[in-house]
């Protein structure tokens, strides 16, 4: 299984933050998500350091970019794919799905 990304966005940190066309249509249509452009990461320390000017949005396509490599290299791996499955397998995680 291999992911398709659709959109790419510049991260100074992390490079290219790639995007599959679901993941951009979610975080160009939610309005929780954009209103987090205007969250301050770092509080009010943007006032002593003017470079120090990071928002929750920057922050969580950050998060987004490492969780997506993460799952890219467990999915390439086959002994990490034969444990997601049986975990999925389980029975108590048919507590946890949506019905």
């Amino acid at each position: 299984m291999t992911l398709s990304y659709t959109k790419v966005i510049a991260d100074p940190a992390l490079g290219w933050i790639r995007l599959t066309s679901e993941e951009a249509r979610f975080i160009d249509s939610c309005r929780y998500i954009q209103r987090l452009r205007y969250i301050h990461q770092l509080g009010l320390t943007f006032m002593v350091y003017p470079s120090a000017h990071h928002s929750r949005f920057e922050h969580s396509l950050g998060a987004l970019q490492i969780v997506t490599l993460m799952l890219e290299r467990m999915l390439k791996s086959n002994e990490v794919r034969g444990g997601l499955y049986s975990i999925l397998e389980s029975p108590w995680v048919s507590t946890l799905r949506m019905k």
